[in-house]
């Protein structure tokens, strides 16, 4: 069971870490100052190909400027007119080069081979991110406001969800917090281990891990290796079709599959969610 003083590096080392990054060393700015000079004005013809991006461009008031997106981004009200450009991982480049943008913005690996050099061999400027951890997530925000020319938004969205995020980290001080174990595959049976962004994101919003001495960001385990740690709750995030829940007195929460995927730049809405599915009372 955790300490007070192991409880405190937990979550603040995490959360100083987001804290130190809203500036950036002087490396980092001097890249932003080049990323500036290239910054849009006027019409910048946007793609935006995760809605996680979509709705931080649309946070800093540049809506107007999308001219396509993935299928998800189009769900968004202020970008329901923007060209539906179906699943990033299908994402088609010459599709995307007849919109005639002048940044494409896309998260993640899981984008077509070749995609990205197709663009940029049109002239296009394309932006991969893929953050793997918490403070990875803030740097994010603050390169696509860089790149965007909206600093200062991405400052304010980087504040604010860094003091809802400590809010809600809090919360468990003093309290005895839950030993949970969170099931991401059935087979082979894969759990989040004791690294990585499912993890910060569980003890963010309030876990303990129950299997701390697994090494990596997802372990395979056996059922009787997850049985004998005892969990208090089984979050899992497995397709319902992978099987019924494990067998043990644990209380067991399917999840939505998507809260699983990673990388991903929706930091807060999870921490929220898992929160919420942890401590239904509070």
């Amino acid at each position: 069971m955790y300490t007070l003083l192991t409880r405190i590096f937990r979550w603040f080392g995490v959360i100083a870490g987001l804290l130190a990054l809203a500036t950036l060393a002087c490396d980092e700015r001097r890249s932003q100052e080049r990323a500036r000079a290239a910054a849009p004005a006027g019409s910048a013809r946007i793609v935006s190909l995760a809605a996680g991006l979509s709705r931080l461009i649309v946070e800093f008031g540049l809506a107007s400027q999308v001219v396509g997106v993935d299928s998800e981004s189009r769900e968004l009200p202020e970008l329901a007119t923007s060209v539906d450009l179906g699943d990033s991982a299908q994402a088609d480049a010459a599709a995307i080069a007849a919109l005639e943008p002048r940044l494409v913005f896309a998260l993640g690996d899981e984008l077509p081979t070749g995609f990205v050099e197709a663009l940029q061999t049109r002239g296009i400027t394309v932006h991969v991110f893929a953050p793997t951890t918490a403070n990875g997530v803030i740097q994010s925000i603050h390169q696509l406001g860089s790149i965007l020319g909206r600093e200062a938004r991405a400052s304010s969205a980087v504040g604010e969800l860094t003091r809802e995020i400590s809010r809600i980290a809090t919360q468990r001080d003093g309290e005895r917090r839950l030993e949970v174990v969170w099931i991401l595959e059935r087979d082979p049976l894969t759990v989040v281990g004791n690294s990585g962004l499912l993890h910060e994101m569980l003890e963010l919003a309030g876990g303990e891990m129950a299997l701390q001495q697994l090494q990596g960001e997802r372990v395979a385990v056996t059922v009787e290796a997850l049985a004998a740690s005892e969990p208090e709750v089984i979050l899992d995030s497995t397709p319902e079709s992978s099987g019924e829940p494990i067998a043990t007195e644990a209380r067991t929460e399917a999840l939505p599959t998507a809260i699983g995927e990673v990388p991903t730049l929706d930091l807060l809405g999870r921490i929220r969610f898992l929160h919420a599915v942890l401590y239904p009372s509070q």
